[in-house]
């Protein structure tokens, strides 16, 4: 996907950071649903590295959560812009809220049931972070696993920069591509000691919540 930056400069001298939008150059997020899994605001890592808050010693953390250090790295480059008519502006100091679950299908802060473990008070896989001049982010994480019902994936929440973190430009998730991803993943530790079967992410509840024409937006090849 290719981004054509502006070259003007604006009146200060400052190269203008603007994109020209248009169906070749910027692919708009759908909004889905947040999930039971959010908790609160303050139950938030302040890390671009979701896995920091799984080392012994961390809140709530008396050993390392080797669900979380063990798994499968994966690193996000988030490019964040905020779409005006035919510009599409980088959202320099948004903040981004992210989560999901460990390679067993545990989230942290979750005394739920649904959870499977009471995770209250932990602070891993869960971060926010704020994004730099040009709207981007880099964001350490793992491929996280799955739970009954739900195919694997991560969920954001947008906060526009002058706003409170209750207005949100956009919550949504991103979906992986499990006919690809779940046969590499299954067999290997600690993925394997989920014994939930893995949903498909084309029959998944969120991913065809959405419009057609849309859900490949949400993919991750």
């Amino acid at each position: 996907m290719e981004m054509r930056p502006l070259t003007r400069r604006l009146p200060d001298g400052s190269l203008d950071r603007r994109l020209s939008v248009s169906a070749d150059t910027v692919v708009l997020m759908p909004s889905t649903t947040e999930g039971p899994f959010f908790a609160t605001t303050d139950d938030f890592y302040e890390s671009a590295d979701m896995t920091a808050a799984a080392v012994a010693g961390s809140p709530g953390v008396t050993e390392d959560r080797y669900t979380v250090l063990d798994a499968v790295p994966l690193t996000l480059t988030m490019n964040l812009f905020y779409v005006n008519g035919t510009i599409a502006e980088p959202m320099s100091g948004a903040l981004i809220y992210i989560w999901c679950a460990d390679a067993i299908g545990k989230y942290s802060a979750i005394s739920l049931a649904a959870n499977g473990e009471d995770t209250s008070g932990q602070m891993w896989l869960r971060s926010k972070a704020t994004a730099d001049s040009d709207g981007q982010l880099v964001i350490k994480t793992i491929v996280p696993g799955w739970y009954d019902g739900r195919t694997i994936h991560i969920h954001v929440k947008v906060s526009f920069p002058t706003t409170s973190n209750s207005t949100y430009a956009v919550t949504s998730q991103l979906i992986f591509n499990t006919t690809y991803l779940g046969p590499l993943l299954k067999p290997v530790a600690p993925y394997s000691e989920d014994t939930v079967e893995l949903q498909d992410f084309e029959t998944d509840s969120v991913y065809t919540s959405v419009d057609e024409s849309v859900r490949p937006n949400l993919v991750l090849e």
